[in-house]
């Protein structure tokens, strides 16, 4: 794909030797590694796969095992029908049990089945906001990284002012000194002095800000010193169709509400499930004993398997079947107004987008123009300001222009930036392979 370049050339270097340089696919490799955002997401999309089973669906048996032993001491006052009595005091007993017994769903009206699409359909979605996350936080560091590159720009374009700055200071000074030039022009030239260094003191104050945001991002110690690029690259985007049919098929919002919709739908099957018979298969194993040293029966023991099956039909339960799928359906009905919603708004953000990306490359040509202009034109100032033919007027005004235009290069040139990553995050390619 071809590819602009646009290298920052003419300015004094920033002073980033002490610093270990970060590129963009570090910083990206970092924010995959470290952010907490991605963790948290991963960690819910983890929950997701591990509910994701046909135990939690229902389709599975369930089988427990019971055991119980315990004992008395009682006193025992009996009269029997053949006229015996017995009359004891403290009669020890003992009883003894235990079982097994396994429960299995044969049929829910296919509410097991619903049940385990529908969690499918949750880990799905559970991927689908991991996705989402990664590529939400990988943008914003993309910005981020793009925006540092800006001020940094702009601090050496500040510094690249102050220099000029010095320069008519030294030279009022001189002539100030030497009696052709008067003290106004030498304290107004140390004011301009002050005022623009002033600038770059907070030019370099907003750099270091941004660096510590960006090392956040990252989840790094925000003081951890690094240098970017000098350089933006703008990949010429394809046509707008592409970009619109890119973003149908793979824009991760969309693809994310349409989950939504899909786990909507599958909860109104689930409710219709309910209205069905269900039938159900028990079988077990149980043992039971007793004991006792004194009574009618002294000893009672049985064990043996026990089976059944059982069937139950929903005949009524207040109407709140029908009220829940009437809210289902409701549910379902929302979700589609707001994929339909979501549809449109994607559509104007690509369109306002792609226009301001067109614009602003336009403009780009341009304002490397003017630059060049202004660059040329404070050379000539200045150095007819030092053989006394031009006024302190002129080389400010001069030195003006020149912040002014290289302020607003970089600005249009990080504008088509950040609107060729946000074109490539609506039409869902900014993360590669997705």
């Amino acid at each position: 794909m071809k590819k602009l370049l646009i290298l920052f050339v003419g300015l004094c270097s920033f002073k980033s030797y002490s610093q270990s340089l970060l590129t963009l696919d570090e910083a990206v490799k970092l924010t995959l590694q470290n952010n907490f955002d991605i963790q948290l997401a991963k960690n819910n999309t983890d929950i997701s796969v591990t509910n994701n089973t046909a135990g939690n669906a229902g389709m599975l048996p369930t089988l427990n095992a019971t055991a119980a032993t315990g004992g008395s001491n009682t006193n025992i006052n009996q009269n029997l029908a053949d006229g015996r009595t017995i009359n004891r005091s403290g009669v020890p007993s003992n009883s003894l049990s235990a079982g097994a017994m396994l429960n299995w769903t044969l049929f829910d009206g296919m509410g097991m089945f619903i049940n385990r699409t529908r969690l499918q359909q949750m880990q799905e979605t559970g991927e689908q906001n991991y996705r989402l996350q990664v590529e939400n936080s990988l943008y914003e560091v993309m910005i981020q990284y793009y925006t540092i590159v800006k001020i940094q720009y702009m601090v050496k374009v500040n510094q690249s002012n102050v220099s000029v700055s010095a320069e008519r200071l030294r030279l009022a000074e001189n002539r100030y000194q030497a009696g052709t030039g008067s003290k106004l022009d030498f304290l107004q030239n140390k004011v301009d002095y002050n005022n623009d260094r002033s600038a770059l003191l907070t030019q370099q104050y907003t750099l270091d800000a941004a660096k510590m945001q960006l090392n956040v991002l990252m989840a790094r110690d925000a003081a951890t010193p690094f240098a970017v690029t000098d350089s933006i690259t703008s990949e010429l985007m394809p046509e707008y169709g592409l970009l619109q049919k890119d973003m149908t098929a793979k824009n991760n919002t969309l693809k994310l509400m349409e989950l939504n919709k899909n786990v909507a739908a599958l909860n109104i099957k689930s409710i219709r499930a309910q209205q069905l018979p269900k039938i159900s298969l028990n079988a077990g194993y149980n043992y039971n004993r007793s004991k006792t040293t004194a009574g009618f029966m002294l000893l009672n023991q049985n064990q043996g398997a026990v089976y059944g099956l059982n069937a139950t039909v929903p005949l009524f339960n207040g109407f709140n079947l029908n009220r829940q799928y009437r809210e289902a359906q409701l549910v379902w009905k929302g979700t589609s107004l707001q994929y339909q919603k979501q549809q449109l708004q994607l559509n104007s953000a690509l369109s306002a987008v792609y226009l301001r990306y067109q614009r602003n490359k336009e403009l780009l040509l341009l304002q490397q123009e003017n630059t060049e202009v202004a660059r040329q034109t404070v050379a000539i100032a200045l150095e007819k300001y030092r053989t006394g033919s031009s006024t302190l007027l002129d080389v400010k005004n001069a030195q003006q222009n020149l912040l002014n235009t290289e302020n607003n290069y970089i600005s249009v040139l990080y504008e088509v930036k950040a609107a060729e990553l946000e074109l490539m995050k609506l039409s869902g390619n900014l993360i590669k392979g997705n």
